[in-house]
């Protein structure tokens, strides 16, 4: 029997998506065990980071991973090349110092400009008595500080993928999703309070 043609964009290649080019694709091939969209939509998160709620220092707990707007008050940059790069900032607290290995200055330069305020979020450490986070995980404009404040869905990884690579993958993917006719009677359906099976994958 022919497959519907509503299936069809799940079992398109990958490679259509932004960002998923011939190498990434063998790595996802390798993760998730097929070329196929609906390959990457049937791997599914084991954690989840919470990163919506803004903290400050004073009330962030050390050693979990925080949401935090920061003012950028300098740039050390690193003297010798096994030496970490430091932007130095402030919250409406206290300093906090985000730490680099191996990031080109312009780059880190440009993603945080002096005297700005970022949106930064990952592990909060202390050092020396002072507050660090070593490569935030997600940073941002304090105008788009809704793409770092998320409720992030952390998946199983490989060698050469990262959570990020992955979730904007799917993210891309879901969209391809086809609105399939309901198979379930609709009164025990509705007396379950079950969603419709779009709606049901997309949660």
């Amino acid at each position: 029997m022919a497959r519907p043609f509503s299936l069809d964009p799940l079992f398109r290649s990958i490679t259509v998506l932004p960002g998923v080019g011939p190498r990434i694709a063998k790595l996802f091939e390798k993760l998730v065990g097929g070329l196929k969209v609906w390959n990457l939509l049937c791997h599914l998160p084991i954690d989840v980071v919470d990163r919506r709620t803004l903290s400050t220092l004073a009330d962030a707990p050390v050693g979990a991973v925080v949401t935090l707007a920061v003012t950028v008050i300098k740039h050390t940059p690193n003297p010798r090349r096994n030496l970490p790069y430091r932007v130095h900032c402030i919250d409406e607290n206290a300093p906090i110092d985000l730490v680099f290995f191996r990031a080109k200055r312009d780059w880190l330069e440009k993603q945080y400009p002096v005297h700005e305020t970022i949106i930064i979020s990952g592990k909060l450490d202390k050092y020396n008595g002072k507050f660090q986070i070593v490569h935030p995980e997600m940073a941002a404009k304090e105008a788009e500080k809704d793409s770092v404040a998320v409720l992030e869905p952390i998946y199983p990884l490989t060698a050469g993928l990262t959570n990020r690579v992955i979730n904007k993958a799917i993210d891309a993917a879901m969209p391809t999703l086809p609105k399939l006719m309901e198979w379930i009677d609709p009164a025990h359906k509705k007396r379950e309070n079950w969603p419709d099976w779009t709606a049901a994958f997309q949660t």
